[in-house]
């Protein structure tokens, strides 16, 4: 959930991050001097089906995109090799069969 303020801060979504723009969301929050919270309950639940697995994260060209914004973030914010690890795995992850994907969701 978000505040309006959020969004007035942060200006929206960027065109050009089509393919990460929710991280990059994110990260302009960050970056505007927003406070971020988790809430105590489950506001969502949804479906997953195979599409969410197949088409929308999948490819090596999506995933060099994703770990390149994922280490400008990384370099920005002054996160530690943690972080640089944890976009290595997601590279990895996003480049793994479709099984393999479907697998580790399950057991996170």
């Amino acid at each position: 959930m978000f505040r309006k303020s959020f969004f007035d801060k942060v200006k929206g979504y960027r065109n050009e991050y089509r393919k990460n723009q929710d991280t990059i969301l994110w990260f302009d929050g960050f970056m505007n001097g927003c406070i971020f919270a988790n809430l105590d309950e489950t506001v969502l639940l949804f479906r997953v089906s195979d599409d969410f697995y197949k088409n929308r994260r999948n490819g090596f060209k999506r995933a060099k995109i994703v770990l390149k914004d994922r280490f400008m973030i990384n370099r920005a914010l002054h996160y530690g090799w943690s972080a640089y690890l944890f976009s290595f795995l997601m590279f990895i992850m996003t480049l793994t069969p479709t099984f393999v994907k479907k697998f580790l969701y399950r057991i996170r």
